[in-house]
């Protein structure tokens, strides 16, 4: 191990204030919110929602990766078959929706996401490494530069509760050190080296990066920052304050005076007689429609929209909305948009990063270029995009690329259109032959 062990105290001693906040996200995002109203907690879930919305408009549908190789003299020598064909068994070995998923969960509650090769036969696989037990030293002149990955978390075995800690560091310019510890120590102060591996590439096998950028941190921001959190306790404490007056005034209170208790019956058969001219007896009900809490009630959840750049339209609310233009949906949408167009910067780096790593592991040794075809963001209608497809078509795009658009494979359409023109010609093949013999 070549990271000193004082600086890898500090290391850890930041990693717990991030764990504590990537815990807290996690816990709202589950539904465990703090509570506001003892005994009439209403917990609106909207962290959960909108968390999903952010991440389904980033890996929503399945995304396309396409492999190019940069030095093609031609565009058929640009296509890589076996390239292609070694990342697509990869992204099936890791089970490429769920880990996208994953992915941008853990970078949507935690504001980094952190993906590692595990370099397996006959092919590697990619798994996502949960934010709050990784850490990352960088150089102190160049915050981009990282020196080490530090993955920490307990575990349970057979010699009760201990710690395990795998360090990633650089070892030379060609090859990383990856050094495997444990410790049964309550303070973590002694640590037994159990492993040392080379791993024998310039590059690490973690990859990573900021959820949505910020200048001056080598860790990103959460979609579910800490004043959505605020504004969801404020919309819990609202919610709950008028679920608790609608548990104690929904049932009218029948108020009696100058009446003799043992005189009044109320059973629904029986006349209710009271024998004093001056008794009254009536109902005490609410004197208003909590339309003003309802108001304010809505004004917070409108305020949650417009903070986490997920727009109420979004979600499913149509109210006064009718039938709209492309235009105007897009307006609507561009909060979001603009969100996970940020959001496809970084996670695009990482992803054609990871990439090139993968095959460069796989033993492919050219200078690749990864093409990452993003799934649509605003809603479509298939008509429209079929014409938009034979537009862009006639002015010279390639059928393969709108088939991509379109969320089709053009090697499997390509496939299927081939083995359809052989089915037809060995059907008019044996349709000649019948009619000769």
């Amino acid at each position: 191990m070549l990271i000193a062990d004082k600086l890898l105290e500090v290391t850890a001693g930041q990693a717990i204030f991030r764990a504590v906040q990537i815990d807290k996200a996690w816990q709202y995002y589950l539904g465990n919110h703090q509570s506001q109203v003892k005994g009439s907690d209403t917990v609106l879930n909207y962290c959960k929602i909108l968390v999903d919305k952010v991440i389904n408009a980033l890996f929503g549908e399945d995304l396309q990766i396409e492999v190019k190789n940069v030095n093609a003299q031609s565009q058929e020598e640009e296509q890589s078959e076996k390239e292609q064909a070694f990342l697509d068994e990869v992204f099936v070995k890791s089970r490429k929706a769920n880990l996208f998923l994953k992915l941008g969960q853990n970078g949507a509650l935690s504001g980094h996401a952190f993906l590692k090769i595990v370099n397996e036969q006959p092919s590697p696989r990619l798994v996502v490494l949960d934010s709050q037990n990784v850490s990352v030293i960088t150089d102190p002149l160049d915050i981009d530069k990282v020196l080490a990955y530090v993955v920490q978390f307990p575990f349970k075995d057979s010699k009760g509760m201990r710690v395990y800690r795998e360090i990633t560091e650089r070892f030379n310019d060609a090859s990383w050190l990856i050094t495997t510890q444990t410790s049964d120590d309550h303070w973590n102060k002694r640590w037994e080296t159990t492993e040392e591996i080379v791993w024998p590439y310039p590059f690490a096998p973690i990859v990573d990066c900021q959820n949505i950028p910020l200048a001056g941190s080598y860790y990103g921001l959460p979609d579910l920052s800490e004043s959505i959190i605020d504004l969801s306790d404020s919309i819990n404490f609202i919610a709950s304050n008028i679920s608790k007056i609608i548990k104690f005034h929904a049932h009218p209170k029948t108020i009696g005076k100058g009446v003799n208790a043992k005189e009044l019956l109320v059973d629904p058969d029986k006349a209710i007689l009271l024998s004093n001219p001056n008794a009254e007896l009536y109902n005490l009900e609410m004197q208003s429609d909590l339309s003003s809490s309802l108001n304010f009630l809505n004004l917070l959840r409108s305020a949650l929209h417009e903070i986490s750049d997920v727009p109420e339209v979004a979600v499913g609310k149509l109210e006064n909305v009718g039938s709209l233009s492309g235009v105007a949906l897009r307006i609507l949408y561009q909060p979001l948009i603009d969100l996970t167009n940020a959001k496809q910067a970084t996670y695009g780096d990482m992803l054609a990063d990871a990439c090139k790593r993968l095959l460069r592991v796989g033993g492919f040794d050219r200078d690749y270029r990864i093409e990452i075809h993003w799934p649509e963001i605003l809603p479509s209608d298939i008509v429209t995009q079929i014409e938009q497809s034979i537009m862009l078509n006639n002015l010279g795009v390639s059928k393969d690329t709108l088939l991509t658009r379109l969320g089709f494979d053009p090697d499997i359409e390509k496939g299927k259109r081939e083995q359809e023109v052989d089915n037809i010609g060995q059907g008019l093949l044996g349709l000649g032959q019948e009619q000769v013999s």
